[in-house]
């Protein structure tokens, strides 16, 4: 019982909670707001407004990142 209204409660949470942190990309921009860097050569948005790696097929090391005073409760979902 107890974990039922665990789970009650937790998807009520969810569904009421907010980012403190988004880009959907819908600027078709990463540059700016927020700004976005490391290896932004290799990175675009597609006409879908995903952010995504365009690079060569080779083993190598890609990133990129963007301040966020959120990250200690942050969740990240890739597509």
């Amino acid at each position: 019982m107890t974990r039922f209204i665990f789970l009650i409660l937790f998807a009520l949470a969810s569904t009421v909670s907010y980012a403190q942190f988004t880009d959907d990309f819908s600027d078709g921009d990463f540059s700016a707001n927020p700004t976005w860097s490391g290896d932004t050569n290799n990175f675009d948005v597609n006409g879908a407004f995903q952010f995504q790696l365009n690079a060569p097929a080779v083993n190598d090391v890609m990133y990129a990142s963007t301040p966020s005073s959120s990250i200690n409760n942050a969740v990240w979902e890739f597509y």
